[in-house]
């Protein structure tokens, strides 16, 4: 049996709690082929991230599920750098979430695509 302090949730972790915004509308279906596995979460920063540097607002999702993460967007160009992107295209989902709470991803989803 675990101590309470082993069982207490902190209020941070609370927040991880199935808050996570959806605005993709996704499913545990659309995490399939090449980015079977991976949260849903993961998922809509991924579709944010090609908004933001390609201007796509509906990318087909078909097409992630194809080719991978590794042909999305450039990955050294992002707001999270290259590394986070390799851990993430390696399925090391932790930096994602050592980075992002379901308000912080809400926040990082408001940002709008940059004209150049």
């Amino acid at each position: 049996m675990k101590t309470l302090k082993e069982s207490f949730i902190k209020a941070k972790d609370l927040d991880n709690l199935n808050n996570w915004p959806n605005p993709y509308d996704l499913t545990e279906e659309d995490a399939k082929g090449k980015i079977k596995g991976f949260p849903l979460e993961i998922i809509t920063l991924i579709l944010h991230e090609i908004y933001l540097k390609k201007g796509i607002h509906k990318f087909d999702l078909k097409v992630l599920q194809k080719l991978g993460l590794e042909y999305a967007f450039l990955w050294g160009d992002s707001q999270d750098g290259l590394m986070f992107w390799e851990k993430i295209n390696n399925s090391e989902f932790d930096v994602f979430y050592d980075t992002y709470t379901p308000s912080r991803l809400k926040e990082r989803l408001k940002e709008k695509k940059i004209s150049k």
